[in-house]
């Protein structure tokens, strides 16, 4: 523990860490009680898209001449997919 000057700096300091243990049990428990959704089937069928979206963005921007960024994003609500985004940003370079 760090010795900080003061009876009130030392006081403040210990509270501080109790409460970072308070909050890192809450993580615990929360973390405990949470379960996977990987394998349901709405996130099996969405998942079999993501893996689609994921090579044709692949194919379309590792090609010579390509530069910019892609974005593949997906939007989750309680552990399931709901919306499947991809973007495609081309950086027109001058030569």
């Amino acid at each position: 523990m760090e010795v900080v000057a003061g009876p009130y700096r030392e006081k403040n300091l210990f509270a501080s860490k109790k409460r970072q243990l308070k909050l890192g049990q809450q993580v615990v428990y929360a973390l405990q009680t949470m379960t996977s959704r990987k394998q349901s089937e709405v996130n099996v069928t969405k998942l079999v898209r993501v893996e689609a979206i994921y090579e044709s963005l692949v194919d379309e921007v590792l090609q010579r001449g390509f530069h910019g960024v892609a974005k593949l994003e997906l939007v989750v609500s309680d552990g399931t997919i709901q919306q499947i985004c991809s973007t495609v940003e081309r950086i027109d370079k001058e030569r």
